[in-house]
């Protein structure tokens, strides 16, 4: 489980490294280490948030402080627990709270430290995989299974969603295939298209219908193809 520790205090950062520390000893042969990067200014924790599967912030020294930080993590895509360690802000009395946040008090107790990673480590499992996808302005992170088709576009990948969203990733319809091959979901259903088989509704000889009424032509290479891979969609 890897970790974020981000405390401009800097008495309270080291006393929770040692406390983290601790921690991690303690779950070496149970629940597994604890990997903690530490930081003291949130410009560094911004730059790779997606590392980690649980923040500790308190930032109390200007802007952005804990919970203006917790929102900007959100906006990034993170989807990790946020633990909020109140100090001289009590973040818990505040509105406009983000998803998935637990509140602390400082000073920390190992205790309420034991019992934010049990819950993060709950959330981990549960939570959707996502696939980073890298377009020519921004990053984005996705589920597979929100994905309806990978179509070329020039020297991208068209990738279409399942409520009409388009994304267009740097890389190809292959470099897609083998990002998610592990879902077992996509299927070269032409040799210029990806499509996942949720959202197949069926296909014979000559064409293949997906779930949202669009009818895709196929070659006798292609149907052969859908008939190893998917047979049970074949009309």
């Amino acid at each position: 489980m890897h970790i974020a520790l981000c405390d401009d205090n800097v008495a309270d950062r080291k006393q929770s490294e040692r406390l983290l520390g601790r921690e991690s000893d303690r779950r070496t042969h149970t629940t597994g280490v604890l990997y903690l990067d530490s930081f003291g200014h949130s410009e560094a924790l911004l730059k790779a948030p997606m590392l980690y599967d649980l923040f500790f912030l308190d930032m109390t020294d200007g802007s952005p402080n804990g919970l203006e930080l917790a929102h900007m993590l959100r906006r990034a895509g993170v989807t990790a627990p946020i633990a909020l360690c109140s100090s001289t802000l009590d973040y818990q009395a505040q509105q406009d709270q983000p998803d998935c946040v637990f509140h602390l008090k400082k000073p920390l107790q190992p205790a309420d430290i034991s019992r934010c990673i049990d819950k993060a480590l709950d959330i981990r499992h549960s939570l959707l995989k996502t696939y980073e996808i890298r377009c020519e302005q921004e990053t984005h992170y996705i589920s597979a299974d929100t994905v309806v088709q990978v179509i070329p576009d020039g020297h991208l990948a068209r990738i279409c969603f399942a409520d009409g969203k388009e994304l267009k990733m740097l890389g190809t319809i292959e470099d897609f295939y083998y990002l998610t091959e592990a879902t077992g979901k996509f299927l070269f259903v032409k040799k210029n298209r990806l499509a996942n088989k949720d959202y197949i509704e069926r296909f014979t000889l000559r064409e293949l219908r997906l779930t949202d009424g669009q009818r895709i032509p196929l070659h006798f290479s292609d149907w052969t193809y859908l008939r190893k891979r998917c047979p049970e969609k074949r009309g």
